[in-house]
């Protein structure tokens, strides 16, 4: 066990606050939503086994770019945020930015060369929300050293626009997205970046139970996200598709079952892994 959210909020009114600590950034909204909401049972959709993603290693799914490229997920440092008319939700970070793992793959065997950044990342978002609809904007610089420019640190650029259309209670919901920027995890021999493109949508439809005291309902669940790690090389990206099912109990209590079929984008064999998960929500 670990404890991944550790913060504090100053609310100095609904459209300030200042956040402090360790926290998600402000970027795509797949990242955003709880794990215990969440439609299917990894975000990367991680096939145990498979690792040929340019750059970023394991499947070419949505989650895995912006999550290993470290325009998202979490992070420490400062965030500031507010709610605009009831309606319009801004957020901002500054954080920490370095990426403790992986700093090897960037030097050759025997090199000696401190490669560490110790540069600052930044996020953004806007979201406009209503009852039972999100749709945000996002854009993140992530900090890097540079191991082919030699000590000097750069910067990956990386923008989106998703949307979030449903409820957790009961009907159809639809989680859609895209993001393109920099994958500063692989560079040319002039030390620049590839781009990378990366979409990805999920669709559930939650069936209420009425007549059983213990189950209170059953979701059928449906994800497919294609990533391209490097647009201006063929056959290197991936295709995921999720089919799965939730049942849930009370509250935020369930069970899922997924299949996640990776096919690569050459002629390699397609990828199959099987999750079943539990939510102990409390």
């Amino acid at each position: 066990m670990r404890l991944k959210d550790a913060y504090v909020d100053l609310i100095f009114a609904p459209e300030f606050r200042i956040r402090m600590g360790q926290f998600k950034r402000p970027f795509d909204r797949f990242e955003l939503i709880s794990s215990t909401q969440f439609l299917v049972i990894e975000r990367t959709g991680v096939v145990r086994g498979a690792d040929d993603c340019t750059g970023v290693g394991s499947i070419c799914s949505y989650s895995r770019l912006t999550e290993r490229l470290g325009y998202a997920d979490r992070d420490v440092g400062l965030g500031l945020g507010g709610t605009i008319a009831g309606h319009w939700v801004w957020s901002a970070s500054l954080t920490n930015g370095t990426i403790f793992e992986d700093i090897v793959a960037f030097v050759l065997p025997g090199d000696t060369i401190d490669v560490f950044s110790d540069g600052k990342s930044f996020g953004a978002r806007l979201e406009y929300r209503t009852t039972n609809l999100y749709v945000g904007a996002n854009a993140a610089v992530h900090d890097f050293a540079n191991a082919v420019k030699l000590e000097e640190v750069d910067h990956g650029f990386a923008y989106g626009v998703d949307l979030d259309w449903g409820s957790y209670a009961s009907g159809p919901h639809l989680q859609a997205g895209i993001t393109a920027g920099d994958n500063w995890r692989n560079l040319d021999a002039g030390g620049e970046p590839s781009s990378f493109l990366t979409t990805q949508a999920i669709v559930g439809y939650r069936v209420t139970v009425t007549d059983n005291r213990f189950v209170e309902a059953a979701e059928p669940v449906f994800r497919v996200s294609f990533a391209d790690p490097n647009t201006d090389v063929d056959d290197d990206d991936g295709l995921l598709v999720t089919p799965g099912f939730i049942v849930s109990f009370s509250g935020r209590n369930r069970i899922a079952v997924n299949a996640d079929i990776y096919k690569p984008g050459d002629d390699r064999d397609t990828e199959y892994s099987v999750k079943i998960m539990t939510y102990l929500y409390f």
